[in-house]
């Protein structure tokens, strides 16, 4: 993993909580942040007043689209509950493909939707290793903390 000031962010859903924790990652990248961490959220009027309030670009509706421009170190997913499904079913399960098929590092993803629970993920998870994809060390591990 990359010194800390060097990390790559995507955030799948910049609403209220990701807004929230804005002086958090704020102060892990510094003056480094617009350069580095790309933010995505669902609704048109969010993209100017979001990048306004935390200092990172802001781009509507491409969520595929940023994960390949940004190749991040960590990923932020933090949709609504009703999208948090179907979004990792589109976009998280085919970057994650697109990744290990290419030989990259995994970016770390950190899930805050309530639902779909962790199992969920865990199920993804098993379903891309029986889809074939070899494990490596730095594949991403699904924890659920709330069981």
């Amino acid at each position: 993993m990359k010194q800390d000031q060097n990390l790559r962010f995507v955030i799948i859903g910049m609403g209220y909580l990701m807004e929230y924790i804005a002086p958090c990652y704020s102060k892990l990248l510094g003056d480094k942040k617009a350069e580095q961490m790309l933010g995505v959220p669902a609704e048109p009027q969010a993209v100017q007043t979001k990048a306004k309030a935390t200092g990172i670009p802001v781009i509507l509706n491409d969520n595929a689209g940023a994960l390949r421009r940004m190749e991040p170190d960590i990923i932020l997913f933090a949709p609504p509950p009703s999208l948090a499904a179907p979004l990792t079913e589109s976009v998280l399960v085919p970057y994650f493909a697109e990744c290990r098929a290419a030989g990259k590092e995994l970016p770390m993803l950190f899930a805050f939707p309530p639902k779909p629970e962790g199992r969920y993920y865990h199920f993804i998870q098993k379903r891309i290793e029986e889809a074939g994809c070899r494990t490596r060390k730095d594949s991403t591990k699904f924890m659920d903390t709330l069981d």
